[in-house]
């Protein structure tokens, strides 16, 4: 499915409907899936010396340090034949 398209679907579903409390529920819907969507990212709880590791990675990654994902997956696939 198109994701665009489903937006535009439920906008115009929400835009129907007269029924307060029902909004209002959607709203509330709406709201508890952001904060859980929210809480499920963990960065705030990783202790300092995970952040900074995962920064650095970061950084040898965009000045194209770094072993390519296929080619890891190659030598391991050979050496242990999968």
């Amino acid at each position: 499915m198109n994701v665009t398209v489903d937006k535009l679907d439920l906008i115009q579903q929400i835009l129907l409907i007269k029924d307060e409390k029902m909004l209002e529920a959607i709203a509330s819907l709406i709201q508890t899936k952001r904060k859980s969507s929210d809480e499920v990212d963990g960065w705030e709880e990783l202790p300092n010396s995970v952040k900074s590791s995962i920064e650095i990675a970061q950084k040898q990654f965009e000045n194209g340090e770094g072993i390519p994902l296929n080619e890891v997956l190659a030598k391991y696939r050979k050496r242990y034949q999968v």
